[in-house]
């Protein structure tokens, strides 16, 4: 519970407090130096991060260019445009990039997805293997089983466990060994290269066209999905919501009432803030030196699309509870909001029209309480 309290913290902290100075900082360099050791979770993000050291817990790392060539003694987390891990990571390792290669020891399972995954010869895998991108390489050994999906995959090692493929193209080199089953989904066979040897069955489905029948019980299947989606999205947001209220209790309370005094107002930063993200996006992208900085604000900007209908939420229940003059605890009144919103957002005439503003008058009431918050800690000279 600890972890997963400070890493929603460091998901919400940069709303409120890194980003408005994150300019000052963007060519940031992360070095955590071959000699030194840290003893519990480590936190980096940068332009390039690069880990030499020794992390003694888990370690979360964000950049454009990201190299572990340490030790980590717990579980690694990468986000990423160029990623290269090639030290020893003694459990799980989880990256997400552009590019990714995999060069080290996981003692624990890998999970890597990106345009370009390759796991080399030289890395060893003690546990299974997750991948997913358009161009996926496994020439690594792997000490259990590999769910694999992508365009054109390539197996060149020995799988001590099963294969499961979705794929465009799938080829087992000579050297690929699997000690289980491959069972695979492509519209072609795979090709399996002579001294390539799979000891279990080998099986191949093609992607099923479907029937009207198939079309009708997959929308049935689909509905059920989507309103266990909407408990689970709704248990989300009472889980994030009581973080923000325990942490930032006076934030929120001021976000509520901003949206009082000026929805209008509100609504229109909101609405700005959306038709403007996209050409700063992309004009971020053409620029090498921005493109980590894009994918920051593409992050921020859907986590501030989210956290708005919470804030939303709170202050229709203050509403309702003022209205009907109950008197309710902050935590009450969040559970009221959010019952309310997620029920409306089930009416299928009306749904889209509330999700879309409580989006833009969430996030204008998020980011003018914040641009308040830092203007008063300007003031008083503290940043």
């Amino acid at each position: 519970m600890r972890r997963f309290v400070v890493f929603v913290l460091l998901l919400i902290l940069p709303l409120f407090i890194a980003l408005p100075i994150y300019a000052k900082t963007q060519n940031k360099v992360a070095i955590l130096e071959k000699d030194e050791v840290v003893d519990k979770d480590y936190f980096a993000a940068g332009d390039t991060v690069t880990v030499l050291g020794t992390v003694n817990g888990d370690a979360y790392v964000a950049g454009g260019t990201v190299i572990v060539d340490g030790t980590i003694n717990g579980d690694l987390l990468v986000a990423g445009g160029n990623v290269t891990v090639n030290g020893v990571v003694t459990q799980d390792v989880r990256v997400a990039g552009g590019n990714i290669t995999v060069n080290g020891a996981v003692g624990g399972n890998a999970t890597a997805v990106g345009g370009n995954v390759t796991v080399s010869n030289d890395a060893r895998l003690s546990g299974s293997v997750v991948m997913a991108g358009g161009q996926l390489s496994l020439l690594a050994p792997v000490g259990k089983g590999a769910t694999l999906a992508g365009g054109q995959v390539t197996v060149g090692n020995s799988v001590n466990g099963d294969i499961w493929a979705g794929v465009r193209t799938l080829t087992l080199t000579p050297e690929a060994q699997v000690m289980g089953n491959l069972h695979y989904i492509s519209d072609t066979d795979a090709t399996i290269l002579s001294g390539a040897m799979v000891a279990g069955q080998t099986s191949r489905e093609t992607p099923p066209q479907q029937s009207q029948e198939a079309i009708q019980k997959s929308r049935g299947v689909a509905q059920g999905i989507g309103a266990g989606f909407k408990l689970a999205s709704l248990l989300s947001a009472l889980v994030l919501g009581f973080l923000l209220l325990k942490f930032f209790p006076r934030f929120m309370e001021t976000s509520s009432e901003m949206i009082a005094k000026n929805p209008w107002r509100a609504l229109g930063v909101g609405f700005l803030t959306y038709a403007i993200f996209p050409f700063v996006f992309i004009l971020l992208l053409i620029t090498l030196i921005g493109i980590p900085l894009a994918f920051i604000l593409l992050f921020a900007t859907l986590l501030i699309a989210y956290l708005s209908k919470i804030f939303v939420a709170f202050f229709v229940g203050n509403w309702i509870a003022n209205k009907f003059h109950w008197k309710t605890s902050n935590v009450l009144a969040l559970v009221l909001g959010l019952i309310v919103y997620y029920i409306l957002t089930m009416i299928p005439v009306v749904n889209g029209l509330i999700f879309i503003v409580s989006v833009l008058i969430g996030t204008g009431a998020l980011l003018l309480t914040k641009k308040d918050y830092y203007q008063k800690l300007r003031a008083k000279n503290s940043i």
